[in-house]
């Protein structure tokens, strides 16, 4: 039992990396739906950026190349965006003017990543706590379907997040 116990505390320590672009990022982490070896999982990610992030600016999520597999069908609907527990509207492409979509898309793969880019005139401030949930817990517009592949070994292994 503490053998089992051990492997999934390893699963389950996949850190997230901060970006450089846009300050440090803080309280950030990233919590699976999932932790099991090769299984396909959602993904919960929470930081605040430590400089406003601006209009048309993006956030890139882009998980261990190599180890996590991004589905190849997701999409803007797989996706919710909280910005200080206030969700956001979703789409295939950045909205215009203020409340409007943030734009979604995914590459797919063993070297996929996720960029959500914000419409032509809203911001993130500085401090503000973004959520970022992927896959089956995402549910705001639609019920989340895709998500991200976990690695096939025990381990740890970094998200970068990535602020423009």
């Amino acid at each position: 039992m503490r053998l089992l116990t051990s492997i999934l505390v390893l699963c389950m320590l996949f850190s997230v990396a901060p970006s450089a672009q846009a300050g440090q990022l803080t309280d950030r982490s990233d919590t699976l739906g999932t932790s099991g070896i090769g299984l396909e999982s959602s993904h919960r990610i929470i930081f605040k950026p430590g400089l406003t992030i601006p209009s048309s600016g993006t956030i890139t999520i882009t998980p261990t190349p190599g180890q996590f597999s991004v589905h190849s069908q997701l999409d803007y609907r797989d996706i919710d965006i909280l910005l200080n527990s206030i969700e956001q509207p979703v789409a295939q492409t950045p909205g215009n003017g203020s409340g409007s979509a943030f734009g979604v898309t995914a590459t797919g793969g063993s070297n996929g990543s996720v960029t959500l880019t914000l419409n032509d005139t809203d911001v993130i401030t500085s401090g503000s706590t973004v959520d970022i949930l992927i896959g089956s817990i995402a549910n705001y517009q639609a019920a989340g379907l895709s998500g991200i592949t976990n690695p096939n070994a025990l381990g740890s292994y970094p998200v970068t997040i990535t602020t423009t």
